[in-house]
């Protein structure tokens, strides 16, 4: 409330020279020919958010981010306080400037203050506007719909939770928007235990006389969706010929492995499979020791990710830490046979941070590190003969 503050200010300097300066009652008496006008334009425009998304939604029925951005603003709380803020200033402008039982001093105060509040929430409702069109915006609608997902079990909310946050992280990658890209995914991650959630609890295609699924089930089923959205985005960065969208995609598919691998432990391994079976594909303009790279990097950063979230139960989860370890010496047996590369240590680098990682002290004394341990000296030890 800037403008509120410094009016605010600036009235009480008024206020305790009103009587010293020359013409302040003329100047007091001449700004109804002003504020009348103003709170009657003012209150029209409390629907000025409603226009934005007017002229917003024209000949964009297709695009994934515009429409996302409608339905985020519509159903944006905020708005409609800004809105009906507008309104009741206006109003309360129009009161103090029309009414002649206020002597024309407070008269003036009391337009000049509402006249104030307007102009601070008009900028506040633009400005909230435009912030629920970013990726920051669009993950807060986004967190808003699946609280409403959970509670209707519909088609229409499962196509919102399921696939409009893909539809929109590959439109985000066909336009370059790498760091809009990288937002947004950071928000589904942030929200992954919800939105998990709200995909296990929407049900599709049930039969009236089905026994009810058990929740492992509906998490399965989650699992397989996404697991084909996140394989559609890795083929899609492929074709466009996009490393930044493969880097982002494929990290994306590493962490919601460890979200869904925190709600049973046979859950996740499809998102870090689907990585390696990308290298048997059509790569496009994408090299194949770069998506090896990648995949060997996403393998690396789950494993820290499960050290870490270990940390919370001081209990460490060796056998999910064993099995993406040996998904990364199956990646590098298959890349190795293909070419020796002339720089190993590059793929051998994940690796090597994780046992750098696992030098300092709080991970050490966890119980099970001693495998995940002396498996990571083996591979080291027996791939890095030969560099």
């Amino acid at each position: 409330m800037v403008a509120t503050f410094i009016t605010v200010l600036m009235l009480v300097g008024f206020c305790t020279g009103a009587s010293q300066m020359p013409g302040a009652e003329a100047m007091m008496m001449g700004s109804k020919d002003f504020f009348e006008p103003f709170f009657k334009v003012a209150f029209f425009l409390s629907i000025a958010p409603w226009m934005y998304m007017l002229f917003l939604s024209q000949g964009a029925e297709t695009q994934p981010i515009t429409m996302a951005g409608l339905r985020s603003n519509i159903e944006d709380k905020k708005m409609y306080y800004y809105s009906a803020g507008v309104i009741a200033a206006s109003l309360g402008g129009g009161f103090f400037i029309l009414q002649p039982f206020f002597p024309p001093q407070w008269s003036f105060i009391g337009s000049v203050l509402c006249a104030a509040i307007v102009v601070d929430l008009l900028r506040m409702s633009y400005c909230r506007f435009q912030f629920r069109r970013t990726p920051e915006g669009l993950g807060e609608w986004f967190r808003e719909v699946m609280m409403k997902a959970v509670k209707r079990w519909d088609e229409q909310w499962y196509a919102i939770c399921c696939e409009i946050p893909f539809a929109m992280m590959v439109f985000y990658m066909k336009a370059g928007a790498y760091g809009s890209f990288r937002l947004f995914s950071n928000e589904i991650v942030r929200m992954s235990p919800q939105w998990l959630a709200s995909l296990a609890k929407v049900e599709m295609f049930k039969i009236p006389s089905e026994s009810e699924q058990s929740m492992l089930a509906r998490y399965m089923h989650a699992e397989v969706m996404t697991t084909k959205r996140i394989k559609w985005m890795l083929l899609e960065a492929c074709a466009l010929g996009s490393y930044g969208g493969v880097e982002e995609a494929s990290r994306l598919s590493g962490k919601l492995f460890v979200a869904f691998h925190h709600q049973h432990e046979s859950l996740g391994f499809s998102l870090l499979k689907v990585l390696d079976s990308l290298s048997q594909k059509d790569l496009g303009r994408i090299e194949i020791k770069d998506i090896d790279l990648e995949i060997l990097q996403t393998y690396g950063e789950v494993v820290k990710l499960l050290i870490e979230e270990s940390m919370g139960r001081r209990e460490i989860d060796s056998a999910a830490i064993m099995a993406v370890l040996r998904l990364f010496e199956d990646k590098l047996r298959v890349v190795l046979q293909r070419e020796v590369p002339s720089d190993l240590y590059t793929l051998l680098l994940p690796l090597e941070e994780i046992a750098f990682m696992l030098e300092k002290r709080q991970y050490r004394s966890m119980p099970g590190m001693e495998a995940v341990d002396g498996e990571l000296n083996r591979l080291l030890s027996f791939y890095g003969q030969t560099r």
